[in-house]
């Protein structure tokens, strides 16, 4: 994801991630994104791996937003499975993404590390 330059929005419960430049070295940004914090599972398209649930809010002290993806089927033991947590530094210039996916008995943790571009940097 380096080199990556994300757009994040939010309207309400409303989460949008649109990509402004892709990682270095790759040939596309990741696709736009939309999430959906009410505590609710909703069905979501998950690429080419299809559909799943997907269930998203705020931690309970209002800092971190807690995502869980669960792919299609859940009723599986085998499918996919992510947890992840959101949060942002006190001076909403870092965004931290912390995730960790369960998949065929298998774990893969990552952590993503985003920096605000400060308006003279967009230009």
């Amino acid at each position: 994801m380096q080199g990556a330059v994300l757009s994040v929005t939010q309207k309400g419960n409303r989460i949008w991630i649109s990509p402004v430049q892709a990682p270095d070295g790759a040939g596309q940004a990741n696709p736009a994104e939309e999430i959906v914090v009410d505590g609710r599972a909703y069905e979501k398209t998950l690429g080419p791996a299809g559909k799943g649930l997907v269930t998203a809010d705020w931690a309970k002290d209002g800092k971190s937003l807690w995502i869980q993806v669960q792919a299609d089927p859940p009723e599986d033991s085998q499918a996919a499975l992510q947890r992840s947590v959101w949060k942002l530094s006190e001076d909403r210039k870092v965004w931290v993404r912390e995730s960790v996916s369960l998949s065929k008995g298998s774990a893969m943790s990552a952590r993503l590390v985003f920096r605000k571009k400060e308006e003279a940097e967009k230009k």
